[in-house]
């Protein structure tokens, strides 16, 4: 990825005798970089967060499962109790 400019008289690159353009395309670089890490960071927390609310369903699920059942043990007892002391 090693750029060839010409050298000018005194011996230095025009890449980086060019200050305003090293600068822009410091500032370029920083930018993308930030950019993309704010992606990253914002791609990892909706993949935590989908987990923790998935977490959360399966959940409420299982706690509105044991909470029907033991409505239905409940009923289940009150009705043996009916039928064995009438």
């Amino acid at each position: 990825m090693a750029e060839n400019h010409p050298l000018p008289n005194d011996g230095t690159p025009t890449a980086y005798s060019d200050w305003p353009t090293l600068i822009e395309r410091a500032v370029d670089d920083v930018s993308r970089i930030l950019r993309s890490e704010a992606h990253m960071f914002q791609t990892s927390m909706g993949a935590a967060l989908e987990a923790q609310i998935s977490n959360t369903v399966t959940h409420l699920t299982i706690i509105a499962v044991m909470i029907s059942s033991a409505l239905c043990i409940l009923g289940a007892l009150i009705l043996l109790l009916h039928q064995w002391l009438p």
